[in-house]
């Protein structure tokens, strides 16, 4: 096992408790129990390593103040990279895409999420395996879908706007949030595909591959479209000879990615019989 001093964020105990990295909190065991169950499991005590991963991702609060510290350094990056756009040549922070700020919020919660799941696992000592699915069974078709209108569609969109009206800057600087949010997402899809599978049996490898499902929605494409509500919503800065297209374009993603999660990752899916952890 792993020691680990004063780390209140990883356990919930008080400042100089002990916490053992590779030991769910009771809140993660709870979280882990919840979520057997829905999967068809009934036990009393979950297995350690299923507890940890499956707490880490079900657990409000896991990684405490680590989340908040790594939430608040990705944020200040990208808000400072992109704001610094404003002072090239020529370019008025009034024209530039007025979503910018939600876009950097998703951004740093969404990756910050993903860093303290993987921080949370690093510690456990599970026995790799390669993982045996393909990349359209982890996404699924309907995510697959919403990444193609989110990005695809977005910057047809940007570049048709750049070229046929005098909103430059706003087409300019909303192809360089997309360009953005699909680096992040492609970071962590190519992390959630490439990993092996961390499982030594039966049931904690059935319960990997549901998890994996799961992880590719911790940044849904979708999410960076519907953003673009906000500046039909309260601004004017988008070309109004685009303002239907664009309400068209945020519907069609985010109802793709909305059947992909209620039909794919969030499924019910059963696990099979294995070992889970204690019954009584």
């Amino acid at each position: 096992m792993v020691h680990h001093e004063n780390d209140q964020g990883a356990s919930g105990n008080g400042p100089g408790t002990p916490v053992w990295l590779d030991e769910p909190t009771p809140k993660e065991s709870e979280a882990a129990r919840v979520w057997l169950a829905k999967h068809g499991i009934q036990v009393v005590t979950p297995a350690r390593s299923l507890a940890v991963r499956i707490g880490a991702r079900h657990t409000r609060r896991s990684g405490g103040s680590r989340f908040f510290r790594v939430y608040l350094v990705l944020f200040v990056v990208a808000m400072s990279a992109y704001f610094s756009l404003q002072f090239l040549p020529g370019v008025d922070e009034a024209e530039m895409y007025e979503g910018a700020l939600g876009v950097f919020i998703v951004l740093a919660l969404q990756l910050a999420q993903w860093i303290t799941i993987r921080r949370r696992e690093r510690h456990l000592p599970t026995v790799s395996r390669p993982q045996s699915q393909s990349v359209r069974q982890v996404l699924g078709g309907w995510y697959l879908a919403a990444a193609v209108i989110t990005f695809g569609g977005g910057v047809a969109l940007a570049v048709a706007m750049y070229v046929t009206t005098s909103a430059r800057t706003y087409a300019w600087s909303w192809l360089v949030l997309l360009g953005m949010s699909a680096v992040a997402g492609a970071v962590v899809l190519a992390d959630v595909l490439r990993a092996p599978a961390r499982g030594e049996d039966e049931g904690s490898l059935a319960v990997d591959a549901v998890l994996r499902r799961e992880d590719a929605y911790l940044l849904p494409p979708a999410s960076f479209a519907v953003l673009v509500l906000f500046n039909l919503l309260v601004d004017d800065r988008q070309p109004v000879q685009f303002t239907n297209w664009l309400a068209l374009y945020a519907g069609l993603a985010v109802v793709a990615q909305v059947i992909g999660w209620l039909t794919h990752a969030h499924a019910r899916r059963h696990l099979p019989p294995a070992y889970y952890g204690t019954e009584r």
